[in-house]
């Protein structure tokens, strides 16, 4: 997965200015900043790429650390960083080395975005168990991924792949065109189990958009007017039952207690 990082920092900068690339960066900060104040916290962003999603903490004046296995991604964090007149720190790394990497009870906030998804599922507890460490007591966890129930609505929804949904149902696999990769994909429910067993409190289940991906139509997305509608009405079904349950990725907010 490295080299695939590597040689895909444009095409990821391209992506997130996307219609559904900016909404669900302005969706998963909504409900971040729900839980954070603005005393400035120490944050770290696991497997973050180049903090391209984070970066508006920084520019809220929060510590902001990026640990990311690829050197481009992290090259292009820090040219971001020096374009918007605000700085953070690198950590060259994996987040399966976490634990050597950080010191423990050094953060305040940690963001896992997008992250366990490309883990072997055998890895994921483990790499939990380091967030845990690596946080101070009180400190929250935001983490998303890909929501397995995602995959058959948007086959049978939006490309009338009806006998491809049905094969997709019981899978927990599914192709990621954003990195041409195939990954693992959990419930929201499997990944909080997980963070309980790692002594986490989950606190808050949010939907990542919710019905974007669903809408056929992406010059529609594209319209200002309507993007703004779209994201309000996003922002409004982020944490209602039972559409955050459908939503193409979940958030999860923990807690160390």
């Amino acid at each position: 997965m490295n080299n695939t990082f590597e040689t895909r920092v444009q095409e990821w900068n391209d992506y997130m200015q996307t219609p559904w690339g900016r909404l669900q960066n302005s969706t998963r900060l909504f409900n971040l900043r729900k839980h954070i104040g603005a005393e400035p916290l120490d944050i770290l962003d696991a497997g973050g790429g180049n903090g391209v999603e984070t970066m508006p903490l920084a520019l809220e004046n929060h510590r902001l650390t990026l640990l990311d296995s690829s050197a481009a991604m992290l090259a292009d964090g820090e040219r971001i960083a020096a374009e918007n007149n605000t700085s953070l720190t690198t950590i060259k790394g994996s987040v399966l080395d976490l634990g050597s990497l950080v010191q423990p009870a050094s953060y305040d906030l940690i963001l896992l975005h997008n992250v366990i998804q490309y883990l072997d599922e055998s890895d994921a507890p483990k790499v939990i168990a380091s967030l845990h460490r690596a946080l101070r007591p009180g400190g929250i966890l935001s983490l998303v991924s890909v929501n397995r129930h995602s995959a058959t609505l948007a086959k049978a929804i939006v490309h009338a792949e009806f006998e491809e949904a049905l094969a997709q149902l019981d899978s927990k696999h599914q192709y990621s065109r954003a990195f041409d990769h195939t990954v693992r994909v959990y419930t929201a429910e499997e990944i909080g189990l997980l963070l309980s067993d790692a002594s986490f409190s989950v606190t808050d289940h949010y939907g990542i958009r919710v019905f974007i991906d669903y809408i056929a139509d992406d010059d529609l997305k594209h319209d200002v007017e309507k993007y703004g509608q779209i994201e309000a009405l996003e922002r409004e079904l982020t944490d209602k039952i039972p559409y955050k349950h459908l939503a193409r990725t979940f958030q999860l907010i923990a807690s160390r207690p």
